[in-house]
């Protein structure tokens, strides 16, 4: 019944998320700034509640707030800090729900989730590293929080399971390199190939904002 009467809202706001397309081509994307904000939150809300299992919300939990870690940087850029904040307020609100989900995931989907909060965190070192001054806060209380979870989280696992984020790191890079690799038509030097996978090590997987009607399109598997 619930995601029936939830179907029934999504397509009563068809017009306004569709209305919306127009005012977010070709900007970064809905942020705490803009007025129809709450619709990007209530879609976030509806495909976590689409979710089948607990460890497929914690994952959806950390794409929404590597999301909002995307509009914080944004806006900080635009000096708009107020708005800033409230985004890195819903970044650590998404990460707690992850830490509540622990409890209800088997060692397996917890040593996945640690794995993907790792990967969370190498984000989070990277935007700090260019973010002004004034931003490095927000980002140290979320790697704090994030670091945090972790540690919960590594506490439920065997040790034989316990990763360290060097290990995580360097698994990311061997992926990042075969995907480098494999899509260079081109012969290029081993320091541009390096300096590549450096740079998608650090972006955050939500590199922007994402307008409401492509969230919508998603969570019924439509893609472009």
């Amino acid at each position: 019944m619930k995601k029936i009467i939830t179907i029934l809202m999504m397509l009563l706001l068809l017009p306004v998320a569709f209305a919306q397309e127009d005012i977010t081509k070709n900007v970064a994307g809905i942020a705490p700034d803009h007025p129809l904000y709450f619709l990007d939150e209530m879609f976030d809300k509806i495909k976590v509640s689409f979710a089948r299992t607990e460890v497929k919300k914690a994952e959806i939990r950390l794409e929404i707030a590597e999301e909002r870690l995307a509009e914080y940087k944004i806006l900080v850029d635009k000096n708009k800090m107020e708005s800033a904040e409230k985004a890195m307020r819903n970044h650590e609100l998404e990460i707690a729900e992850v830490d509540k989900a622990k409890t209800k995931m088997s060692i397996t989907e917890n040593a996945r989730i640690q794995k993907r909060l790792y990967q969370h965190v190498i984000v989070l070192e990277g935007v700090k590293e260019n973010v002004p001054e004034k931003a490095k806060l927000g980002i140290s209380n979320a790697l704090t929080s994030s670091s945090k979870v972790i540690t919960l989280i590594q506490e439920r696992l065997p040790a034989e399971k316990v990763m360290s984020k060097d290990e995580v790191r360097q698994q990311i890079r061997a992926e990042l390199e075969k995907e480098v690799l494999g899509i260079t038509n081109v012969e290029k030097p081993q320091e541009q190939i390096t300096a590549k996978i450096e740079e998608e090590l650090k972006r955050p997987k939500a590199s922007q904002t994402i307008s409401v009607s492509d969230k919508m399109f998603s969570m019924f598997g439509y893609e472009d």
